[in-house]
């Protein structure tokens, strides 16, 4: 049976400031001190404490302002625990956003992206207890995240400036450009992306389920999967490269970025990461072997750092153009480009070559696609060469491998 009891406070009049004491007794003795009498001494409630007490469940002790309230949290949550449904919220009340972040983070081997949405996440969401985080919370830091239409305008054409001073773009249609966006003619794209918030949001998400298995932490309802359906995430892109565009694409590199055709023929040959690539050092390649060492892949942080990455099996192809642009080093990167500098001129090559809707990513589409189309690969093979974290996650290359099936079907007139 739970207790309630009030809790009270007797304040004796004065000089120079009234006396506060938490027992009558105390405030008898206090009132007689300073020769006031006690009719004079005022009883104010400060709360209502309730305390549970039940075999089986932690004791539960809350204070509330009026016994209205005291009396219904005391009702529900001993309905719960007889229902077998009641949730100890105790640790998330007093756990904050940020105290679970920095414990979080100080615990799990967290790379510099991770630490970056921690970061942000702290930045706009830290100060609210878990027990009180709620969907139209992690809303308020969406639209924070998309940003406001004048702020959504302002980068706008603070891009658009920097394509006319490249001379990617011409003066006039620049100012035209600006002129529809200004008109409403178009939707100017958000400071940040839906798929960009959706992975902030999935930090948070792994830090409650870390919370959740290694502290005990307990909250009764995750905000997190309502706010995401809210996200416009469209993962799936169907966009390959065509023999046009990757004469468009090295032309331009020959010219301008040698290093960059290097980088896209072995990405090409090996369907490996962009950050894979930058990160490649001379001694993870084994010529003996043909096979290139990844020390670190994207799944591993999915993972709690558990997995040693892969091995990648080099074609002919990739030998052949990794020997001849690592010549006689020994050691060291092999490519001076960084994640986002390779972004940056692949992008460059594209406008030059007027190739419209091409990222660098979709060069690891184009080649796990033509590992099923030119191999007689099965998905789990190609999965240990990609290093997806499950099959599930290479299910929007299948219809390429269908395709494949079917060519193969029909040629042995089936």
């Amino acid at each position: 049976m739970a207790s309630i009891k009030q809790r009270r406070i007797w304040v004796i009049p004065a000089e120079p400031k009234p006396i506060r004491c938490f027992s009558e007794q105390a405030a008898r003795k206090k009132a007689e001190l300073v020769r006031v009498h006690f009719s004079r001494v005022k009883v104010k409630t400060l709360s209502w404490q309730v305390q549970i007490r039940r075999r089986g469940y932690p004791p539960v002790t809350r204070s509330f302002k009026k016994k209205a309230v005291a009396e219904r949290f005391a009702r529900e949550t001993e309905a719960a625990m007889d229902a077998g449904k009641w949730i100890d919220m105790s640790l998330a009340e007093i756990t904050t956003v940020a105290d679970l972040l920095e414990q979080y983070a100080e615990s799990e081997n967290l790379d510099a992206k991770a630490l970056s949405r921690v970061k942000l996440l702290t930045k706009y969401l830290g100060h609210y207890p878990l027990a009180r985080l709620k969907t139209h919370h992690c809303m308020q830091f969406i639209r924070k995240r998309r940003g406001k239409p004048a702020e959504r305008l302002e980068k706008y054409e603070r891009w658009i400036r920097r394509q006319v001073a490249r001379e990617l773009l011409d003066p006039e249609d620049a100012e035209e450009m600006l002129d529809e966006a200004k008109n409403g003619a178009f939707e100017v794209p958000p400071l940040v992306q839906d798929p960009t918030i959706h992975r902030d949001l999935d930090e948070l998400g792994m830090a409650i389920r870390w919370a959740r298995e290694h502290r005990g932490l307990e909250i009764a309802i995750n905000p997190l999967p309502s706010a995401k359906k809210k996200l416009v995430v469209k993962n799936e892109r169907s966009r390959r490269p065509s023999e046009e565009d990757l004469a468009a694409i090295y032309a331009y590199s020959d010219e301008n970025s040698p290093e960059l055709r290097v980088i896209v023929e072995v990405a090409i040959e090996t369907a490996m990461r962009r950050s894979e690539l930058a990160n490649l050092r001379i001694h993870d390649i084994n010529w003996e072997a043909g096979e290139i060492r990844v020390t670190r892949q994207k799944s591993d942080t999915t993972s709690g750092g558990r997995k040693l990455g892969r091995e990648v099996p080099m074609t002919r192809r990739a030998e052949e153009v990794l020997r001849a642009y690592v010549g006689d080093r020994k050691r060291g990167r092999v490519f001076s480009l960084r994640p986002d500098s390779i972004t940056q001129a692949f992008s460059r090559a594209c406008i030059a070559g007027k190739i419209e809707d091409l990222t660098f990513h979709d060069l690891r589409h184009h080649a796990i696609s033509k590992f099923f189309e030119e191999t007689s690969m099965s998905v789990t093979e190609v999965l240990l060469i990609s290093g997806h974290a499950s099959v599930r996650s290479l299910e929007r290359y299948t219809d390429i491998r269908i395709q494949s099936v079917k060519e193969k079907l029909r040629a042995a007139g089936k």
